[in-house]
């Protein structure tokens, strides 16, 4: 789970809700000492997106593959677009299928974020990133994880310092995964924290950069930077329709993501 949280966050964090955009996009996760990346362009219109990948060594997402979405991405489709294949990813499904096994058997598997706090400040002028003004932005989201599983028990105490650079001059609404004001979780505690940070950025970011530490038994750390950056912004009329359908000489197969079923 924690892995496909991830490969969704990389993959989404630049998807914006206005109609009308194209751009390139550049992400890189690291981690342990092991680089992830993912690049490609993006186009946007409305709640639909289509995303291609056209670098990277994501494990999910690889090269010469295509995401589309017409749900804002609750509902995904990854297509393979060499081999003319393809498979759906409900993302709201699982989430609500974790949440609903923590309700149901607390015995078996209870999460809980305790000691919640985020915190965002405004840090002056951005400087101008592809031709648009930007506005910097910090925030600050700490907690401690409990994870119990038939009654293994772990802790984590997370901090992420994120800084962002937003350009109100393109979007007023941010819309990247999980932060869509129907979208949650099933997880009280998950979803908790997504409200305190929903809408706490002003436009569409064009540049972030976050830095999390993760905690654990006997004050070990380890640190985890991702990098994100959109380029070659353009305005659009419109994105064909096409563009979010899959082509009728694909055909399905089994997901790949672990507890789609």
């Amino acid at each position: 789970m924690k892995r496909f949280l991830a490969a969704m966050v990389m993959l989404l964090v630049s998807v914006s809700s206005f109609a009308g955009l194209s751009y390139q996009f550049r992400n890189v996760s690291e981690s342990r000492g092991k680089t992830m990346s993912l690049a490609g362009n993006a186009e946007v219109d409305g709640s639909s997106f289509r995303i291609n990948v056209e670098s990277g060594n994501h494990p999910m997402f690889r090269e010469g593959s295509a995401v589309i979405s017409t749900d804002a991405g609750r509902t995904m489709t990854v297509m393979d677009l060499k081999e003319k294949t393809y498979y759906v990813i409900d993302s709201e499904q699982i989430f609500a299928a974790l949440g609903a096994i923590t309700s149901a058997m607390p015995v078996l598997l209870k999460i809980s974020l305790d000691n919640q706090k985020v915190t965002v400040s405004e840090e002056g002028d951005g400087g101008t990133i592809e031709g648009y003004p930007t506005q910097k932005y910090k925030m600050l989201t700490s907690y401690d994880m409990n994870i119990r599983v038939i009654g293994f028990r772990n802790k984590n105490h997370i901090e992420s310092t994120a800084e962002i650079w937003a350009t109100p001059k393109l979007n007023p609404e941010i819309h990247v995964f999980l932060q869509d004001q129907g979208f949650k979780t099933g997880i009280e505690d998950f979803d908790s924290l997504i409200d305190k940070e929903r809408g706490a950025i002003k436009g569409l970011p064009l540049k972030q950069v976050i830095n999390t530490v993760t905690t654990g038994k006997g004050g070990k750390s380890e640190t985890s930077t991702m990098t994100m950056n959109i380029t070659a912004v353009k305005k659009v009329a419109a994105v064909p329709g096409s563009h979010f359908q899959v082509p009728s000489d694909f055909r399905e197969v089994d997901t790949p993501v672990p507890g789609a079923q």
